[in-house]
């Protein structure tokens, strides 16, 4: 039988050495605004499927203390560990979920293979989900950063009180979909989304265009330079943007 680990160590390991360095892996992504945190879980995750939903991925979602162990399966390996803002920041269970979280995450990243923190993935498509909607539609920029505040004040709170050698580790954010138009980045950092200087990296994801769309071609759309420059150009924008507020 092939241990699959080996196998993608060994993957991790030809691209260092082609590439020079190991990979930063970030774990996350739309799942992680599902998963709650249950103590007596002995498998890593447990998913179950809604037939009423898209089928991309479970939405009633589960993590054990066994899912940190995964983080010390690639040595020399970077992460960034994404929190659960969609129910984190809304219920008592999410709260919960937050909090024990926060001190298993820190433990296992404790081990010089911590990159940055997130709190929410892709928040600006909370209110229109296709999975579900987790916020209204009148769900706003300032809801969204006074949400994100107390949050990351709740995990950096567990990590200096668990791991307070990772206490100066900061987040990556908004984590936006740089698709949907509401919950402008610019009007967040104006309300204060990093007061508080814990926002490491500027954080948005770029989709060139859906794969399925029409008129869309590998060469022409999702490797075109021009088109690729444009959208790069977009996002140092709004970067500049960010900034010119003065509160990052």
């Amino acid at each position: 039988m092939i241990d699959q680990n080996l196998v993608q160590t060994f993957k991790v390991d030809t691209r260092a050495r082609s590439k020079g360095s190991k990979p930063y892996v970030r774990v996350g992504g739309n799942t992680q605004d599902y998963a709650l945190y249950n103590a007596s879980l002995k498998e890593a995750i447990n998913g179950t499927y809604d037939p009423n939903k898209p089928k991309d991925y479970p939405t009633t979602i589960y993590i054990g203390d066994s899912f940190f162990e995964s983080y010390n399966t690639w040595p020399g390996v970077k992460f960034s560990h994404g929190f659960n803002l969609a129910k984190g920041a809304v219920s008592a269970e999410g709260w919960e979920t937050l909090e024990r979280t926060a001190a298993l995450a820190c433990k296992a990243l404790s081990n010089d293979n911590l990159d940055a923190w997130e709190y929410g993935n892709e928040p600006n498509n909370y209110p229109t989900s296709a999975q579900g909607p987790t916020r209204l539609k009148e769900w706003g920029a300032r809801d969204f950063a006074d949400e994100w505040l107390n949050g990351t004040r709740g995990i950096n709170k567990q990590i200096k009180k668990h791991c307070p050698e990772l206490a100066d580790f900061g987040f990556m954010a908004p984590s936006y979909d740089d698709r949907v138009s509401n919950l402008n980045a610019t009007q967040a950092w104006g309300y204060g989304l990093d007061k508080y200087d814990s926002v490491k990296w500027y954080s948005v994801h770029n989709y060139i265009d859906g794969a399925t769309s029409p008129g869309v071609t590998l060469q022409g759309t999702l490797m075109n330079h021009s088109r690729t420059i444009r959208d790069v150009d977009e996002q140092a924008a709004e970067y500049k943007r960010i900034m010119s507020t003065k509160k990052g």
